[in-house]
């Protein structure tokens, strides 16, 4: 998922906004996952996604080296600290708002993870769970999806085994390069630093459904499907 200089990602917008003319839905043989071009740069994903990426319906997301930029901070008293993304918040209430289901799924347990989790009104919230795919399943089966509906953005070992199973699977740009070789593509931004707020604006842009417009008819009171208090991120 690589963007031009103009903020467009290469061949996949047409001049709508929309899917292009890739948007069609027959099959394609799915690229080698971690794979590298001649130049050692990542292949880019663009075409792929925009031929499937009408099919996302969920996003499930990792915390730490995704949401956080992977350090955890212990105050003299042994208080955890951490930083989320004002931009990650945004898109994820911006997706949210579409009535679109985005779950937060980690291993560790977090009292300031649950707080991000509950100000910004996600979907479900699963902390505790060393076995991730285990978790996913079960809430797209509670959702009434399917894995190739899912897609799932993760950094590292704990996040390979459900990466190599969702419809779209990616990791920050400072991510593993375990979940980079289980990727379909690697994103732009690093963990902490917007890498979900990347991978939300990509899918939204692709299907058509990302514009200011839309944000400000809901800042000024227009219909949400989210039950997050407020837009705030």
């Amino acid at each position: 998922m690589r963007w031009r200089r103009n903020g467009r990602l290469e061949s996949t917008f047409s001049e709508g906004g929309g899917l292009s003319a890739a948007e069609d839905d027959s099959p394609r043989a799915m690229p080698e996952r971690g794979a590298w071009d001649e130049s050692g740069t990542w292949k880019s994903t663009a075409d792929w996604m925009s031929a499937h990426a009408r099919k996302i319906r969920c996003i499930f997301s990792d915390v730490d080296g995704v949401m956080t930029d992977g350090e955890i901070i212990y105050d003299s008293s042994g208080n955890e600290t951490k930083s989320f993304s004002v931009r990650d918040g945004l898109a994820i209430k911006y997706w949210l708002n579409l009535g679109r289901p985005f779950v937060i799924v980690t291993a560790r347990t977090s009292s300031m993870v649950e707080r991000r989790s509950k100000e910004l009104g996600v979907t479900k919230f699963l902390q505790g769970f060393e076995s991730k795919f285990a978790a996913v399943e079960q809430t797209l089966s509670e959702l009434g999806l399917e894995l190739d509906q899912c897609a799932y953005i993760g950094d590292d070992l704990p996040d390979v085994p459900v990466m190599r199973r969702v419809g779209l699977a990616t990791t920050p740009a400072d991510g593993s390069v375990d979940a980079k070789q289980a990727s379909h593509g690697v994103l732009t931004t690093a963990g902490g630093r917007g890498a979900v707020r990347e991978l939300v604006e990509v899918l939204l842009r692709l299907q058509g459904d990302w514009s200011a417009e839309t944000w400000e008819s809901w800042s000024q009171g227009g219909d949400t499907h989210s039950k997050s208090s407020g837009l705030g991120a």
